[in-house]
């Protein structure tokens, strides 16, 4: 299997795009948790891969990680201008020019706004997730704040019936 596209080293975030021919099927493959680089700055093949197979490195962190993305499937002549015959002969009139730059800011424009869609979606779900870490954990401080009150209320009692009887006792002598 050939490799499209390897992000470098280190790098949050990135997009890419690839021409696919129609009917043809590609396989999305994500590694994660590397850690840091290994002491000679590279990744280090193993033994009896093919150029295109994954790296191995020795000091990989073993951390699990959350991976997000976002895979958005577009005709060609979005992404490329179409370079028909014809167009190749016409020379194009000032207006069609500036048209053609339009829909191409438009575009542009409009995978922007995507991306920004991703990122806040991305960000929701981020805060959604620390929200509920915080209520779990604010719910286990309350039950231990709880548990100790309980506790606090039984030594007390216990005191308290214990000096009570120790004065009775003393009063009788």
């Amino acid at each position: 299997m050939k490799a499209v596209y390897k992000s470098r080293f280190g790098k949050s975030e990135d997009s890419f795009s690839v021409v696919g021919k129609a009917g043809q099927q590609y396989e999305l493959c994500i590694q994660n948790g590397l850690g840091v680089p290994p002491a000679g700055g590279g990744m280090a093949r193993s033994e009896g891969m093919d150029d295109d197979d994954a790296y191995t490195n020795p000091r990989k962190d073993g951390q699990n990680r959350k991976v997000g993305w976002a895979l958005r499937v577009r005709q060609y002549s979005q992404w490329v201008k179409d370079k028909d015959a014809e167009d190749v002969t016409k020379e194009k009139t000032e207006s069609e020019k500036k048209a053609e730059g339009l829909l191409e800011l438009g575009n542009e424009l409009l995978d922007s706004m995507e991306t920004l869609m991703d990122h806040q979606a991305y960000l929701r779900e981020r805060e959604a997730d620390h929200r509920a870490l915080a209520e779990s954990a604010f719910s286990l401080v309350l039950l231990w704040t709880v548990a100790e009150a309980a506790v606090l209320f039984v030594v007390a009692g216990g005191q308290i019936y214990y000096l009570r009887r120790f004065i009775e006792r003393r009063s009788y002598l």
